[in-house]
């Protein structure tokens, strides 16, 4: 049984890189093959949308071999294999429009979540050393320089204040790294 050219053409596209594109649209429809991440973008979309077109022309495969009693026995160009590869193609392209994929502009891509304690402790510190120069000026200018009692009460409250934004740092980080 010889293959007209039109039918290989169409058959390799549904085999090796239909289903896995409309997919990888569907996935990722932020994803614009232009800009300064043209190029990347065009690499990703290809190897990907090869990979999973192989990798869902293998299960369909797999699961048609088991699906009847009898071991599946058609070919790459069996009629069944291509219409549930076309299925799985438009399945792909109805949720890639329903996702903005399709859209002049593309839809945000989604921020990614930190892990919990993975920022960077090195502001929190600063702050603390900063908070704790502070405590020990106000500290020595209370046992030399304040002579008078209002003076000496606005320091002790200073010192309160400063001391209480430390603790307030300590627990902002405790419920950082706790997530």
């Amino acid at each position: 049984m010889a293959l007209e050219p039109l039918e290989a053409i169409a058959g390799g596209a549904l085999l090796l890189a239909a289903p896995g594109l409309a997919w990888c649209r569907a996935l990722f429809p932020e994803w614009r093959l232009r800009g300064e991440l043209a190029y990347l973008r065009a690499v990703e979309t290809a190897t990907m949308g090869v990979l999973l077109s192989l990798s869902l022309t293998v299960l369909v495969g797999y699961g048609l071999t088991f699906s009847s009693a009898a071991p599946f026995p058609a070919g790459w160009s069996d009629p069944i294999l291509e219409t549930i590869l076309a299925a799985i193609t438009g399945g792909g392209l109805v949720v890639a429009a329903l996702r903005g994929g399709f859209a002049r502009e593309p839809p945000r891509a989604p921020e990614p979540e930190p892990a919990p304690g993975s920022d960077s402790p090195e502001p929190l510190l600063r702050d603390l050393a900063r908070l704790q120069r502070e405590v020990r000026r106000t500290q020595h200018a209370l046992r030399v320089g304040a002579k008078a009692p209002n003076e000496t009460a606005r320091l002790e409250e200073r010192l309160r204040e400063l001391r209480g934004e430390m603790d307030e740092l300590r627990v902002r980080r405790e419920e950082a790294i706790r997530g």
